[in-house]
C-alpha cells in the first residue's frame, strides 16, 4: 500500500544555499527541516527532500546552508538517498553549524592560570589566526571578533586535544556561548564568545505557551570529595555512602591556593546534571521567538508538579518545520555560575 507523501514547504524565504559565498539556491521542495541550536557546541540540521539532479547538485558537501531569519549558517556534511519499494527517492541532507570548524585543529596549552577570557583567546589566536600564509592559519577567512567574557582563572595544560573539545568545556563550565557568524559581504566566518542575556520570558503550563516537558536529572558522574595528589582533599569532613569520592593529580605549583582550585574545578566538572526539555506552543503569542527569548536566553521555567520554578539559560532549540507548520523544543540548563 502506497503511503501518502508528505507535502512540500516553501522555505525560501528562510533558506539560502552558498558554495563558498557564492550564492547558488534557495531552500525549495522541504518535506520536512531541523535545525537544532546548541549555545556552547555545534547546532545540526536536517532537510529531506525528494530527490532530483538539481536538488543533489545544490546540496554537496561543504556547501553552506544560510538561516537568513536568525543568521546562521552550517556545513552540509553528509548526503543519503534513500529509495522506497515503489521508486520514489527521497534525499536527506545532514550537517553541522560553522563552529565545527574548531575540530580542525589540535592544540597545546603550556601550564598555566588562566581566565575563560585569556583561555579562549589564546587558543584562537594560537591555532586558528596566528601564522597568516602558514598551513595552520584560517585568516582571513576566519576572524575573531571582540569580545568580553568572565570567569575565575583555572588551571590548565594541554598536550594535542581537540580545540573543539577544549572549547566546549571552557563554554561550559563558565555559562558561555559562541557563535561563527557568515559575513557574506566580508566573505569571513566571524567568531564571538558572548554570556547568557537575561530574557522577561517565562514558559509553564500554567501560562499555556508549554505542550509537554521532560525533566532530567543526573547524579551518575557526581562527586562532593576531591583528593589532590596525596596530602590535600576537599569536603573531607563528608561521611558514609554520602562520600563521593574522585583523584586529581597534583599541580606542578603545589601552592595553597592551586590546590584548592584544582579542587573547586574538579567540583565543577563533577557536578549534578539537570536540563528540562519543552515543546513550546509556536502560536503562543506571550514571547516572541529571537525578539524575547532565543538561544542563550535566561528564562523562568515552572512546573507546579516538580515544584520546580528556575531561571535557566535555552542551552538548544530544536526547530522543526513540516506540513503542519513550525514547532519548537527547548532544551534548558541550570545556571551554574550563579544568577544572571
Amino acid at each position: 500500500m502506497r503511503r501518502d507523501l508528505p507535502d512540500s514547504i516553501d522555505l525560501s524565504n528562510i533558506i539560502s544555499i552558498y558554495k563558498g559565498f557564492k550564492f547558488i539556491g534557495r531552500g525549495t521542495n522541504v518535506e520536512e527541516f531541523r535545525w537544532t541550536r546548541r549555545f556552547s557546541s555545534p547546532g545540526e540540521f536536517e532537510i529531506r527532500l525528494p530527490f532530483s539532479a538539481e536538488h543533489f547538485s545544490l546540496y554537496e558537501r561543504e556547501n553552506i546552508i544560510y538561516r537568513r531569519d536568525i543568521g546562521e549558517s552550517a556545513f552540509v556534511e553528509n548526503i543519503i538517498v534513500l529509495q522506497d519499494l515503489e521508486g520514489r527517492q527521497q534525499l536527506i541532507v545532514r550537517g553541522r553549524f560553522l563552529s565545527s570548524i574548531f575540530e580542525r585543529r589540535v592544540v597545546n596549552i603550556p601550564e598555566g592560570s588562566y581566565t575563560p577570557q585569556e583561555l579562549l583567546q589564546r587558543i584562537m589566536h594560537e591555532n586558528f589566526l596566528a601564522g597568516a600564509g602558514t598551513n595552520r592559519s584560517m585568516e582571513p577567512l576566519v576572524r575573531l571578533l571582540p569580545f568580553d567574557v568572565s570567569g575565575e582563572p583555572v588551571r590548565v595544560d594541554v598536550r594535542g586535544q581537540n580545540a573543539s573539545q577544549l572549547i566546549r568545556d571552557t563554554l561550559e563550565e563558565n555559562d558561555l556561548g559562541v557563535r561563527v557568524l557568515f559575513n557574506i559581504e566580508n566573505q569571513s566566518y566571524d567568531v564571538e564568545f558572548y554570556p547568557p542575556v537575561k530574557s522577561r520570558a517565562k514558559f509553564s503550563f500554567e501560562w499555556n505557551n508549554v505542550k509537554e516537558q521532560e525533566f532530567y536529572s543526573n547524579t551518575q558522574n557526581y562527586r562532593n570529595v576531591v583528593l589532590v595528589g596525596d596530602n590535600f582533599i576537599m569536603n573531607n569532613h563528608i561521611q558514609g555512602m554520602e562520600r563521593r569520592e574522585v583523584f586529581q593529580s597534583l599541580p606542578r605549583d603545589n601552592s595553597a591556593e592551586y590546590l584548592e582550585r584544582t579542587a573547586r574545578d574538579a567540583l565543577h566538572r563533577y557536578r549534578p546534571r539537570r536540563t528540562l526539555t519543552s515543546s513550546i506552543d509556536a502560536q503562543s503569542l506571550q514571547f516572541e521567538y529571537e525578539t524575547d527569548w532565543t538561544i542563550g536566553s535566561v528564562v523562568l521555567m515552572t512546573n507546579r508538579d516538580l515544584a520546580f520554578s528556575h531561571r535557566e539559560i535555552i542551552i538548544e532549540i530544536l526547530e522543526y518545520f513540516d506540513e503542519q507548520g513550525r514547532h519548537f523544543d527547548i532544551t534548558t540548563g541550570d545556571i551554574r555560575k550563579g544568577e544572571r
